[in-house]
């Protein structure tokens, strides 16, 4: 889309952003792989472009026990360990 840091966005799709609130209920709102107009102010001009939206690959979220047993068997034991340290300080 051609941002920079610095810019302002005011609006992406159908969403006036005006505040972090704003934002937020954006992002609760779109869909990966949707395709959304993107206004925004970039060293005082106006401009427009596209952006799709992604997932972030780097975002995992999973109930440690649906990995495996030998995970939360690991997990377990370094959490009764880092409890144990606690106790000792």
């Amino acid at each position: 889309a051609g941002l920079d840091r610095g810019d302002q966005i005011s609006r992406v799709g159908r969403y006036r952003i005006r505040n972090e609130r704003s934002w937020q209920r954006m992002l609760n709102r779109i869909e990966p792989g949707e395709t959304l107009g993107i206004e925004f102010t970039q060293r005082g001009i106006a401009r427009d472009s596209e952006i799709t939206a992604i997932t972030d690959p780097s975002l995992r979220i999973s109930v440690i026990e649906a990995d495996n047993d030998m995970q939360v068997s690991r997990f377990e034991t370094f959490r009764q360990n880092w409890l144990e340290s606690k106790v000792a300080e």
